[in-house]
């Protein structure tokens, strides 16, 4: 019964709020929304009820997103949140030059 509402939780966490605080546009803020959103298979199952990932950021010349400084609540978030940056390709990249600052909430529902 636990292993049940704790997989049916995971597949209702959710990326509550992400936000970029820089002068950054509103395509950027949807892109970077839609890169780092997590399936119940990437979460960890020990996930507390409020996962918290800042991090501050470049965009290069080629897209790719270079991560300058982050703060977690959760090593395995981290980790998660890196990897799906990693691989991402910002096709917005008018923005670079720039830092930006960028909050995800995950809660577990």
């Amino acid at each position: 019964m636990k292993n049940l509402t704790l997989t049916i939780s995971l597949l209702f966490s959710i990326s509550l709020s992400s936000f970029s605080q820089s002068d950054s546009n509103e395509p950027l803020k949807t892109e970077l929304s839609k890169i780092i959103t997590l399936n119940k298979e990437e979460l960890p199952a020990d996930m507390s009820r409020t996962e918290v990932v800042l991090f501050s950021f470049n965009i290069l010349a080629d897209g790719t997103i270079k991560i300058l400084d982050m703060n977690y609540s959760s090593e395995n978030i981290k980790k998660a949140v890196m990897n799906k940056v990693s691989q991402a390709v910002i096709e917005n990249t008018g923005t670079f030059n720039k830092t930006h600052y960028f909050k995800v909430v995950f809660l577990k529902l």
